[in-house]
């Protein structure tokens, strides 16, 4: 069993210049509950296959505009005749824009409220539009979009859309929406507060809004629906005789039209984009276009412009916390792996994004991958697993039976130790994704042939062939701190000398040094730190394997 696929493909996008290119169904008029969290416990084992087409790609930016830019160029290499460009210091300009990109075919670009960003003024000139809408930036963008773009401004290409507070100016962008399709079946209606809650909300909805080309309005979230948006709602369908609906993100505010309610379960903001993609995937969104953004310290404003990038495919938004895959985003990704063909990863996102792929294209996972703690005389799938995943790594723990004895503690003991991880022979509840993520020891040694190493600091033996770690067993050497101890010695050895009859006290030694009796021999107690004194000790059950394939002469390198 193969525990991790690692033949996935990986396109980096930078803004100013991509390294690669490539280029309405109704609701149920009811109303609903989404409680879709999920969680750890109570989870059964899931099985997928490799998934080695999965495309891995990094778009992002030194910030959210030079994000908006990277997006932009991904998905309108060759150009593109409408671009938006909104208010990226207020995420309420920038969602509501999406559905107006989506519906105009264009990108969505970010600017701060006072100023043109160098950077996306570059890209609208790469684009070479016909027509440009602004969304609530403020004078000096405009000024300087005019300015720059001086054919259109004076054929009256460019529109400013900015309404005398938020609710208004998401009126104006939703009668663009109206205008470009023509009718409008629905619109989605989130939180207004200025909080990463709100903003998660709205960002993890987005993409819905801009594959249905669904207008976006706001409210406080607990009422009453400000009369801007009410009349938005309004002039959208009531006006003209159409019904249309409401979807309702994080809100119960009653809209004057049928909805249906998304409760946003939850405080952080990873918990609420998995309710939420989770709810819009069984309302028509696919993972199979999967974006990763960051969930922490307001990172999430990186996904502010992904909303008309992903309506292209009606893909999902997801968002992680800092150097950790939360629960739920975990579940989702596991039990959706099969799914899932691209992932984009927007923002700063450290280790995670290595985390994600690594679960996605993970061949198997236990039900109880993160959640429990494995340890002496632990059985089941859960124990199989990880003997399969040590053994995989070059570790030793003997028969992968799902027992978990002796042999296995040793070899997560060895695991531990290379890994830098405490050592203390237990599968712990944040050991799963390191042990997930592992990569084999590798050799200080270079050259052909076979050989052993010694690492004293990390209290291990790896035994090479070739360049490569053959197997990687825990040992204890020497230390002067006991009696008659001695520090095990630096330096270049050679296997003198074998002896299959000594049992005690050491096990099958094998000399290293013709005085001194220094030599590697099993023993019957072999703990996390060094306690000899002086040799070399492996366990009496490696030892018996170890023993067999060691022939005399060869090198054993020991060092720090």
């Amino acid at each position: 069993m193969v525990s991790c696929a690692k033949t996935a493909r990986r396109v980096n996008w930078v803004m100013g210049g991509a390294r690669a290119q490539e280029e309405s169904s109704r609701w149920p008029l009811a109303r609903v509950t989404a409680a879709t969290v999920l969680v750890f416990a109570g989870i059964l084992a899931f099985t997928s296959p490799a998934l080695a087409g999965t495309d891995y790609r990094h778009l992002t930016g030194g910030d959210l505009y030079k994000t908006s830019v990277a997006l932009s160029q991904a998905a309108y290499p060759s150009g593109a005749q409408t671009v938006v460009v909104a208010n990226g210091d207020d995420f309420r300009c920038a969602v509501s824009s999406s559905p107006l990109a989506a519906a105009w075919e264009g990108p969505l670009l970010l600017t701060p409220a006072g100023s043109l960003d160098a950077s996306v003024r570059a890209e609208i000139t790469r684009l070479g539009p016909d027509r440009i809408f602004l969304v609530g930036v403020e004078s000096g963008v405009v000024t300087a979009v005019n300015g720059a773009f001086r054919d259109l401004a004076s054929n009256g290409a460019i529109t400013t859309l900015r309404g005398t507070d938020i609710y208004d100016t998401a009126r104006l962008v939703a009668a663009k929406v109206l205008e470009r399709i023509g009718r409008v079946w629905g619109v989605v209606i989130v939180p207004s507060e200025e909080t990463d809650w709100a903003g998660a909300c709205a960002v993890s909805v987005s993409p819905f809004a801009a594959a249905k080309r669904w207008p976006v309005l706001f409210t406080p979230a607990g009422g009453p629906l400000p009369s801007a948006t009410r009349m938005a709602v309004k002039d959208l369908g009531a006006a003209r005789g159409r019904h249309i609906e409401a979807l309702m993100v994080g809100t119960p505010v009653d809209p004057g039209v049928t909805a249906q309610v998304v409760e946003v379960h939850g405080r952080d903001v990873s918990q609420v984009s998995a309710n939420i993609s989770e709810y819009l995937a069984s309302q028509g969104l696919r993972y199979s276009h999967t974006m990763v953004v960051s969930g922490y310290e307001g990172h999430w404003r990186h996904g502010l412009a992904a909303g008309p990038y992903l309506g292209r495919d009606q893909g999902v938004l997801l968002a992680v916390e800092k150097d950790a895959l939360p629960a739920a985003t975990f579940n989702i990704l596991r039990n959706r792996a099969r799914e899932i063909d691209r992932v984009d990863f927007c923002g700063p996102l450290g280790s995670v994004s290595e985390q994600v792929e690594a679960v996605v294209g993970a061949d198997t996972l236990p039900g109880g991958f993160g959640t429990i703690r494995l340890g002496y005389r632990s059985y089941g799938e859960d124990v199989t697993w990880v003997e399969q995943r040590l053994a995989d790594l070059s570790y030793r723990p003997g028969p992968v039976d799902g027992l978990y004895d002796a042999r296995t503690v040793q070899a997560v003991l060895a695991f531990e130790k290379w890994e830098g991880i405490r050592r203390d022979g237990l599968v712990k509840e944040d050991e799963w994704m390191p042990l997930l993520m592992a990569d084999p020891p590798v050799p200080r040694v270079m050259e052909r042939g076979r050989w052993i190493e010694v690492d004293r600091k990390k209290q291990l033996l790896l035994y090479c062939i070739d360049g490569a770690v053959e197997r990687t067993l825990p040992v204890s050497t020497g230390t002067p701190s006991i009696l008659y101890g001695q520090e095990t010695p630096l330096g270049v050895f050679h296997i003198i000398s074998k002896n299959k009859r000594e049992r005690k006290p050491r096990y099958h030694p094998m000399y290293i040094r013709t005085w001194g009796n220094l030599a590697i021999h099993g023993y019957e107690y072999v703990p996390a730190r060094n306690v000899s004194h002086g040799c070399i000790r492996i366990t009496i059950a490696d030892m018996d394997e170890f023993y067999e394939v060691i022939p005399v002469g060869t090198p054993v390198y020991i060092y720090e």
